[in-house]
C-alpha cells in the first residue's frame, strides 16, 4: 500500500472522469417493479403490504405508463389466484427414476466418447 501524506483527488475532479472510473451504476432501466394484479374492477390496497396496490387491468395499464415515464421498463406480475384454484396440500416432489435418467446418461456417454 502506498504511504501518501495526502489523498489524491485527481480521479474526482470532474464528472467526466468520475463517470469513467465508476465501478457500479444503477439506473431505472435496471430495476424490476413487482405488480400485483387481479381480474376484478378497481384497484385494491393490500393490507399485508402497506403502500402496495392490487391493480385491475385498467389500473395496470395506467401504472405501466407511469413506470415507463420514470424509466422503469420491466414488470414482474403477481396474479391473485382464487382460493378454489389453490392446492390445499403441497405437491409431491418430482423424483427421477432410472428410466427418466437414461436418455441423459446415454447422451452424456456419447459426449465423452466423441473426440475433441
Amino acid at each position: 500500500m502506498m504511504n501518501l501524506p495526502i489523498r489524491p483527488r485527481r480521479n474526482r475532479k470532474s464528472a467526466n472522469i468520475r463517470g469513467l472510473i465508476r465501478e457500479t451504476s444503477l439506473s431505472p432501466e435496471h430495476l424490476i417493479y413487482p405488480v400485483f394484479v387481479h381480474e376484478g374492477t378497481g384497484n385494491q390496497p393490500i393490507p399485508s403490504l402497506p403502500g402496495c396496490t392490487r391493480w385491475s387491468v385498467k389500473g395496470l395499464v395506467e401504472e405501466a405508463k407511469r413506470l415507463m415515464d420514470l424509466g422503469i421498463r420491466t414488470l414482474d406480475l403477481f396474479p391473485a389466484i382464487p382460493d378454489e384454484k389453490k392446492r390445499r396440500t403441497p405437491a409431491k416432489p418430482a423424483t427421477l427414476t432410472a428410466s427418466s435418467r437414461a436418455p441423459f446418461t446415454r447422451s452424456k456417454a456419447k459426449c465423452r466418447a466423441s473426440p475433441s
